[in-house]
């Protein structure tokens, strides 16, 4: 039997960024697509809750800076259903706390950053996950890997065969929701001194509010977009991108586009370094300690080699097959329900 509902905990905002609720409303919308469980979403008081309320999903506020755990066993009874848990408030004591209050709890991680995971579900889908130590219970289920990344549905109707031109015709950036850093005007600045026809496409997120949009009185060729209804288009128009890592880069593998990445944070890092390993990206480290001319010459190199762009679009192919979120689903469903269900499309 289903259980009725699932409730998210996350969070989405100018300092968390938008990637955790991106992934937490994939999940949510396959489960939902194929008339399985409802969707409720506990988000705090200062969280961004338009995309949730764009698919009709329940929203529950919960305060600010107060334990998570806390606040959904006020709100909750174990029989309404599980929890799906994708925030970096969640320490080794609330996921305690929740078991053993009774609860069925999932967890969205990035780079193992507990010593336990005591939980009945983890899942991390950065290509380097299955190398970390992720420790459970003896019955915790732990699904690590690129073949986890939840890709949203929209992304599957772009895919197509991808060809490598000789010459470039657009560049695009993509640093997020908020790119808090202005890592996006920091790419324009060095390409407005690489010479070149191509286009440069800035994606600049909701919550974005640096100076990109001015980028256009200094080189011609930036166009930028704010409220993309449709990022695969957006993504797949690109020969060449230029990203943060996180989802935008797990995005990119699976539309076979060759990328730049200059990860924002460590859990970006772990996407992008995992990127790199593959052949899929040239991760050139932390933004904050890369210098522009190694920037430039990144770029440089990449619009160049055409034969190295042929290879990292194969590469990411290899990497994202589109099928996370189906995969997600099912294992959610078998593992908290204790119900083993057969394989469900992707939505």
């Amino acid at each position: 039997m289903n259980f009725p509902v699932m409730s998210f905990y996350v969070n989405c905002d100018a300092k968390v960024g938008y990637g955790h609720l991106m992934r937490s409303l994939t999940v949510a919308r396959s489960l939902d697509a194929n008339g399985l469980v409802k969707a409720r979403f506990f988000m705090s008081e200062d969280s961004d809750i338009k995309l949730v309320k764009k698919f009709q999903f329940e929203i529950v506020r919960v305060a600010i800076n107060q334990n998570p755990a806390t606040q959904l066993i006020s709100h909750l009874s174990p029989e309404e259903g599980p929890i799906l848990l994708d925030s970096y408030d969640i320490d080794t004591q609330c996921l305690k706390s929740l078991r053993d209050n009774g609860f069925s709890v999932a967890m969205f991680e990035d780079g193992c950053r507990l010593d336990s995971y005591p939980c009945d579900l983890v899942i991390d889908s950065a290509p380097d996950a299955p190398s970390l130590p992720y420790k459970g219970l003896p019955a915790t289920c732990i699904y690590l890997g690129s073949k986890y990344f939840p890709l949203r549905s929209e992304f599957s109707a772009c895919l197509g065969i991808k060809t490598v031109k000789e010459s470039i015709e657009t560049i695009v950036i993509s640093f997020g929701g908020s790119d808090k850093y202005d890592a996006t005007m920091r790419v324009l600045e060095v390409l407005a001194n690489i010479p070149g026809s191509f286009q440069i496409i800035a994606v600049l997120g909701p919550s974005y509010v640096g100076k990109a949009e001015l980028a256009s009185r200094f080189d011609q060729r930036v166009r930028t977009l704010r409220n993309v209804s449709d990022m695969a288009k957006v993504l797949g128009s690109a020969d060449i991108a230029v990203s943060g890592g996180g989802n935008t880069a797990s995005e990119l593998a699976f539309l076979g586009v060759p990328m730049i990445l200059l990860p924002l944070s460590n859990d970006q890092y772990s996407v992008a370094n995992g990127m790199e390993k593959s052949g899929a990206a040239v991760c050139l480290g932390f933004h904050d300690k890369t210098a522009n001319k190694v920037i430039a010459e990144a770029l440089a190199n990449l619009i160049g080699d055409v034969k190295r762009r042929e290879e990292m679009i194969v590469a990411g192919r290899l990497q994202v097959d589109g099928n996370g979120a189906n995969r997600i689903t099912k294992a959610i469903l078998s593992t908290l329900s204790k119900v083993d269900f057969k394989p469900l499309n992707l939505v």
